[in-house]
């Protein structure tokens, strides 16, 4: 706090355990100042002091007296309810000459930093109690590494003449040393001191340290223990990690506007600030520019404030995902309609069912058909007519077999030797047509 005059440097702040561990801490919450912005706040109530209260403390509760509100700090208790959550918030404050025990939820609003009111003085203070004792580590081990070489002398005229020796060294003389015994009474001890890669250890644990703390309060703060350059996609590996913790403590803090606005008739209001607003703004704009979502469904994604999940009722109904449903159905029926137009169009001859073909496709239709009847007509006839002369042939082939017995049985009774009838020649096919013709003849004549 301050005194009236100006604070004096002091080296303890990087030798002193405690100094140092308390500095880190008050810094760290310095910065955790700018996490929210509030509209509507009360004159009584100032920002710093109320955000003081929540982050430190895990809660407060905010009161009215003498027709004033005022943050107040205290503890909560009494008998517990359903759910054994405090029912009694107890305060005493000297400045206000209040001591009095307010009924949570009717003569207060009780307002707690995240659901379980831990706050933020155990986390802040584990990683600063870390960073604490590496930057000590540290700091001794850079000051060993000074110690390259020891040197110890027998008497004290080599004791002399080893400092006067070491200081012309320092001073950037040239150190001359004349005496015989000082070589033979000095002796050098040299001690084995690495390259200093453990101290590369050091600095990557400081800024895992750090790193992690930041990544627990909202900010991307990566820390690179590849020791090479990382790559967008490795830096964007935490981004999930971000902002469950500070999701939740602005849901607390929305919860305690909405009971100041409906208890006290205020306008209370409350967002993220600073480098967490930009954080969101920016998680909003990748995910309309990559993903293609709209303004809503950028802000749940980002984790706003306006479309948290568990601010939204899990039975409501999304009208914007029903309309893009509805538009989808509307296309795909459109596109239906579209390809059965164009197969009616494409398909005449096959169905001949169109309405909108007209006369001139049931003509087509009927002369193919005709076309096919007389076709199988045709082929009907020519069958019948093939069938007709083959059945001539046959009887033709039949009255001529007929009429050679006949003719073989006349000729019988006139031939003397029965043997010559096996023994005679087969006659030739044009012997055989005369043969016909003439016994025709011979039949006419007879008729």
């Amino acid at each position: 706090m301050a005194s009236g005059k100006l604070m004096p440097f002091d080296f303890a702040y990087c030798s002193d355990k405690s100094k140092v561990f308390e500095n880190y801490c008050k810094y760290t919450f310095t910065r955790t100042q700018s996490m929210f912005t509030y509209e509507g706040l009360p004159d009584t109530i100032p920002v710093q002091w109320l955000e003081s209260y929540l982050q430190r403390n895990g809660s407060c509760c905010i009161a009215e007296h003498e027709g004033k509100l005022y943050a107040l700090l205290g503890n909560a208790g009494g008998e517990l309810d359903e759910y054994y959550q405090p029912t009694i918030y107890t305060v005493a404050n000297p400045a206000l000459g209040l001591s009095k025990s307010f009924e949570i939820g009717k003569d207060c609003v009780y307002c707690k930093n995240d659901y379980d009111a831990i706050g933020l003085v155990p986390l802040v203070s584990r990683y600063c109690g870390l960073m604490t004792e590496n930057l000590l580590t540290v700091r001794i081990s850079d000051i060993n590494m000074r110690m390259m070489n020891l040197l110890s002398a027998p008497d004290d005229n080599t004791l002399q003449s080893t400092k006067q020796y070491l200081k012309d060294l320092e001073e950037g003389k040239l150190g001359v040393v004349g005496e015989t015994p000082f070589f033979e009474g000095l002796k050098l001890q040299s001690k084995g001191v690495g390259n200093g890669d453990y101290m590369i250890q050091f600095i990557e644990l400081q800024q895992y340290l750090k790193g992690s703390m930041y990544n627990e309060l909202g900010i991307n703060a990566n820390f690179n223990m590849k020791r090479e350059a990382l790559s967008g996609q490795e830096v964007a590996l935490n981004d999930d990690a971000l902002m469950p913790l500070i999701d939740d403590m602005l849901k607390q803090r929305r919860a305690m506007c909405d009971e100041l606005n409906q208890m006290f008739g205020l306008n209370v209001s409350v967002d993220y600030g600073s480098t967490w607003h930009s954080n969101v703004v920016e998680k909003q704009l990748i995910s309309e520019d990559e993903l293609g979502a709209d303004g809503a469904e950028s802000e749940e994604a980002a984790g706003d404030e306006a479309a948290l999940p568990d601010d939204k009722d899990p039975n409501a109904v999304d009208e914007g995902d029903v309309s893009r449903l509805n538009d989808e159905e509307e296309s795909g029926s459109d596109d239906n309609s579209d390809t059965s137009s164009d197969s009616d169009v494409d398909e005449p001859d096959e169905n001949c069912e169109d309405a909108d073909s007209g006369s001139e496709s049931d003509d087509e239709c009927g002369s193919d058909a005709d076309t096919s009847d007389e076709d199988t007509s045709e082929d009907d006839e020519s069958q019948s007519e093939e069938s007709e002369t083959e059945e001539s042939e046959t009887e033709e082939s039949e009255t001529d077999e007929s009429e050679t017995e006949e003719v073989d049985a006349e000729d019988e009774p006139k031939d003397e030797e029965p043997e010559s009838k096996d023994e005679e020649q087969e006659p030739s096919p044009e012997e055989s047509n005369d043969s016909e013709d003439d016994e025709k003849k011979k039949k006419g004549e007879c008729k």
